[in-house]
């Protein structure tokens, strides 16, 4: 926004007048106290610091003070801001993933970081990160710098950051009742599995059909082939010309939390004489797949394959024998925990033996079929209600994002014609930066010129 453009009474700067960068550092090998309060990254979500002892604390860290508003350089998306509150009775103390912007008499800490939440500084933060994605993506501190900053007049920084927070509070509590209702569908979809597998579900269609064979307690060892995938290298890969999908663990996570039930095209192909080459392992149609190893393990994500395809080798395939209707086996796999029967340490993982032991109900093909057809009405209501919550809550971010827009281009609130200009108050903050400068440096003598000697 240029000078011309801004209300009466505001300023254009940019974020390197408030920007420090990074703090003071602190060394946890030096440390005195027995706790301190830790500004970490990941404590960012619950809104909490965390409080941690020396021996917790880890890596260096940097000093922060109340009113420093900070800011994430991993993974800008997310777009993490957050002010540092009051702890009187204990040392603050934040990671170096945080770029801080050290509290001023000029701004007010909650303008700065609502102002930092907008769309358009989140959009400049990702265009201009740097690494390969994920937690490697980061912001150098130099790109802050850049932001631009318009500043009004302190008075009136806290009238927007007031109203700011009585409208986000409205929207919070909105989006709460959303979140809400959308954990609640889980849960009722999580029920009605767990009815479909305990055989109440179909229980009046049994009684309708005296004759179909009562379910019977086995165990998956009887009723599917597990394969495991291959992992390929990209040498291998023909692009999307192949004859065969090769999907990644990813594929199909993404797969299944855009609510798809099956596979659909991958984003690498291999074709049959290679596949004849490197002895790939072909899935069938109609295999249930699931990650094995890793984090993805625990977020139990399925998907059905639509055709023979190729799955990496972090990935495993359940075959379903004539006895089970494919459809039956994808439902019933969903409402199995994989991340409790993982093992091992750093990287969990299942093994054959893990799934082969899964005990089932297993009803007749008809009663299967029952299920997997109640259980698709069910969820078809479930799945739609999910979008309309899901469209609910984007239209509420975009109402934020409105807010802030209006709020930063100050048509928020009204101006004040008798608050100090925003220009008055940084020159004086520059004068007096400047004169505590001055009062800080050394005296330097005067270096000694040619023919001159130094005084014995």
């Amino acid at each position: 926004m240029s000078e011309e453009s801004l209300p009466v009474g505001w300023i254009a700067t940019k974020c390197s007048e408030f920007c420090s960068g990074r703090n003071k550092t602190f060394n946890p090998t030096t440390a005195t106290e027995s706790s301190y309060v830790l500004y970490s990254v990941p404590s960012h979500a619950t809104g909490q610091p965390e409080i941690v002892t020396p021996k917790e604390i880890g890596s260096s860290k940097q000093y922060v003070t109340r009113g420093d508003t900070l800011i994430s350089k991993i993974n800008p998306h997310l777009n993490r801001t957050w002010v540092v509150g009051d702890h009187p009775k204990q040392i603050v103390i934040a990671s170096t993933e945080w770029i801080v912007f050290a509290k001023s008499p000029a701004v007010d800490p909650g303008f700065i970081s609502f102002y930092l939440r907008q769309s358009t500084v989140r959009d400049f933060l990702c265009h201009n990160a740097s690494g390969i994605g994920g937690s490697l993506t980061r912001i150098k501190p130099a790109v802050f710098d850049q932001i631009p900053l318009p500043v009004p007049p302190l008075a009136e920084q806290k009238r927007i950051v007031a109203k700011i927070e009585e409208l986000f509070s409205e929207l919070d509590a909105g989006e709460e009742s959303l979140r809400r209702a959308r954990r609640q569908l889980g849960v009722y979809r999580q029920s009605l599995l767990k009815q479909a597998f305990e055989g109440k579900l179909t229980a009046p269609w049994r009684a309708q059909h005296p004759d179909a064979s009562a379910p019977r307690e086995t165990t998956l060892t009887e009723l599917v082939e597990i394969k495991s995938g291959n992992g390929f290298p990209m040498q291998y890969q023909d692009g999307k010309d192949g004859d065969f999908p090769f999907f990644k663990v990813g594929d199909i996570s993404r797969n299944a939390q855009a609510g798809r039930r099956k596979l659909g095209r991958a984003d690498n192909y291999i074709s049959a004489a290679i596949l004849k080459k490197i002895r790939g392992t072909l899935i069938p149609p109609n295999a249930t797949v699931f990650a094995k190893i890793g984090a993805a393990v625990a977020l139990n994500r399925r998907a059905i394959t639509s055709q023979s395809c190729l799955i990496d080798n972090n990935a495993m395939a359940l075959v379903p024998c004539d006895k089970l209707d494919p459809d039956f086996l994808y439902l019933f796999m969903r409402q199995v925990d994989l991340g409790e029967k993982t093992r091992g340490g750093a990287v969990p993982s299942l093994r054959k033996g893990d799934i082969e032991e899964i005990p089932i109900l297993l009803p007749s093909l008809p009663e299967q079929q029952e299920i997997v057809c109640l259980l698709g009405g069910q969820f078809e209501v479930i799945e739609q209600n999910e979008r309309e919550i899901d469209a609910a809550l984007k239209r509420s971010e975009a109402l934020r994002q409105s807010i802030l827009k209006k709020a930063f281009t100050g048509q928020l609130v009204p101006q004040d014609p008798t608050d100090e200009p925003a220009s008055a108050l940084l020159a004086r903050i520059r004068k007096e930066r400047e004169n505590t400068l001055k009062a800080t440096v050394p005296f330097r003598k005067r270096p000694l010129g040619k023919g001159r000697r130094r005084a014995r």
